[in-house]
């Protein structure tokens, strides 16, 4: 299995996290890869709009990139600081196991939520 940090699943693992662990009233600062040279996951590009999220707006979320070999199972670690509103101050530590079928070719790939 792929050890995966901060690439495709891990942003998507972070998102829903931060939907499913907080009020709708959460605002959330930028996201960014914390991906180093040995990711499986190069040349990564993560981007928010709106950027923070807001209330009652819809969102997208992109994550790019180049993978080294075919992605099609791994662990994504997730820690995450979210401070919001003054009522908001979470520690979310997670690490979640998965599997794609029939997974991710490896080359350009460019995932793309909401």
């Amino acid at each position: 299995r792929l050890l995966i940090f901060c690439t495709l699943i891990a942003a998507m693992v972070l998102l829903w996290s931060l939907l499913l662990s907080l009020p709708a009233v959460l605002a959330v600062p930028s996201v960014r890869s914390c991906g180093g040279p040995s990711d499986h996951l190069s040349n990564v590009s993560i981007s928010l709009s709106p950027d923070p999220l807001s209330k009652q707006t819809p969102f997208t979320l992109s994550v790019s990139g180049l993978l080294d070999e075919d992605h099609v199972a791994g662990t994504a670690d997730v820690d995450l600081n979210v401070k919001a509103l003054r009522i908001i101050d979470d520690h979310i530590l997670k690490s979640v196991s998965y599997t794609i079928s029939p997974g991710i070719a490896k080359g350009p790939t460019k995932i793309i939520i909401g």
